[in-house]
């Protein structure tokens, strides 16, 4: 039982609120992505997207939400441009999505292994996503 709030104890709630979402994510297919807490002693908030996934990824639900506001606007980028490969520095990528948060570098690409990285919205890779 918790008689006040401090981030060591919170790490210890969001762990335990993440593996109830992915209990809840599979039983009703959705994603649901949990932001950053705050808290003062006697209360903390979050705030909870909850995405309807079907049958689709549930990685490509989310990038496709992040595309779909403001964000994909902002940098000329829609649906259609997901997967599209580009290069970056002599490595290959294929573009995910939008990090809205992140002004430095808001567009994020996975390499051949999968692995996430993120990337400056600079025009060389903005054309090279568009163009393919």
């Amino acid at each position: 039982m918790y008689q006040s709030f401090d981030k060591k104890n919170l790490n210890v709630l969001r762990k335990q609120l993440k593996e109830a979402f992915s209990i809840i994510e599979k039983k009703l297919g959705i994603k649901m992505e949990m932001g950053g807490m705050r808290f003062s002693s006697d209360q903390c908030r979050t705030k909870l997207n909850i995405y309807a996934i079907g049958n689709e990824n549930p990685e490509d639900v989310v990038a496709k939400a992040s595309l779909q506001n403001f964000n994909g606007l902002k940098y000329g980028l829609n649906e259609s441009h997901l997967n599209k490969p580009f290069s970056y520095l002599g490595k290959a990528y294929k573009f995910s999505g939008i990090k809205s948060r992140s002004r430095k570098y808001p567009l994020l690409g996975k390499n051949y292994l999968g692995k996430t990285y993120k990337f400056p919205a600079n025009d060389i890779i903005l054309k090279q996503i568009k163009n393919l």
